[in-house]
């Protein structure tokens, strides 16, 4: 038929171009530093999943045990390690795997570990004199503002009726005394208590544990069986990150800013607690400022316990 379309020939086919998407490549970074349990937990052949992410850090699932990750900046703590550059783009539930060295990811990013620095992250023994004291807690009441365990330091400024506060003080006394079932006791009514990842009075638990560094070692042993024990009985009492941070102190083991406020307030130059104390004070919402209650609320027990109970 004139006009007509010829059906015995092929129509031309359409061109087909390649989509380009964006490559994402493997992103390598070397560990600068590695606390000690951290370490101790990726080991050759650990294989595990992100737990979570946030903005500064990522926290690694090891099959029970969690390691962090933190950006640079922020102190590091027992169970952290800090990779240099930053942190690599993480995504909740992404596998990971440790291999000849190396910390793998399924999206191709890795971090390298062999050849960091591993901190103890241990407090060395230190004095604390009474009047350093004084005047690290007069010092420290402002910077403990919306921190519930306020009235651990200021009775007059904090809540008294505040839930938990009473069994914290309880916890303070039985702790310097020595008595270890009272100091359970309490302590354990205050496990998990306050809102968070880490909760208000396990932060305050944490820096309490600390202060033990204030102590000659033969009156600091029957108190880190109290903390041991706390650290046992938090399994199902509180969250998964602060049990991590409750282990730690039970190893006496603790952040780089807290041990930078347990040394800085045993030096005379009073400016250096100040800044310490306020560095410590930032951290997170409250976590850091509860930690702080916590450490000189216990060192102040230590000082003011009988004679009789200092053992």
């Amino acid at each position: 038929m004139d006009g007509g379309v010829d059906s015995t020939v092929p129509a031309p086919r359409p061109v087909t171009r390649p989509v380009t998407r964006p490559v994402t490549r493997p992103v390598t970074r070397p560990v600068t530093r590695i606390g000690a349990l951290a370490r101790d937990r990726l080991g050759p052949g650990v294989r595990g999943r992100v737990h979570s992410v946030f903005e500064h850090s990522a926290n690694l699932d090891c099959g029970g045990p969690l390691v962090a990750l933190l950006a640079p900046g922020l102190g590091l703590h027992p169970f952290a390690l800090m990779p240099g550059g930053g942190l690599p783009r993480l995504a909740r539930g992404e596998d990971f795997a440790v291999d000849a060295g190396w910390l793998r990811f399924g999206s191709g990013q890795s971090v390298r570990l062999a050849g960091a620095a591993k901190a103890s992250l241990r407090p060395a023994p230190a004095v604390l004199p009474q009047e350093a004291l004084r005047s690290a807690i007069l010092e420290a009441r402002p910077l403990l503002e919306g921190s519930v365990l306020r009235g651990v330091l200021d009775p007059q400024g904090g809540d008294a009726d505040a839930p938990g506060l009473e069994a914290a003080g309880a916890f303070l006394r039985a702790f310097a005394a020595g008595d270890e079932g009272a100091a359970l006791a309490s302590g354990e009514r205050v496990l998990g208590l306050g809102p968070g990842l880490t909760p208000a009075f396990d932060d305050f638990l944490v820096g309490a544990a600390a202060a033990l560094a204030y102590l000659p070692r033969g009156r600091a042993g029957r108190r880190r069986r109290v903390i041991r024990g706390l650290a046992e009985r938090a399994e199902h009492l509180t969250t998964r990150v602060s049990r991590e941070f409750l282990g730690g102190a039970a190893r006496n083991m603790f952040s780089e800013p807290v041990l930078a406020v347990l040394d800085a307030l045993a030096r005379p130059d009073a400016a250096h607690g100040r800044r310490a104390m306020r560095a410590l004070a930032r951290l997170g919402h409250t976590s850091g400022a509860d930690c702080l209650a916590g450490l000189l609320g216990a060192a102040s027990a230590f000082e003011s316990a009988p004679r009789n109970e200092r053992s």
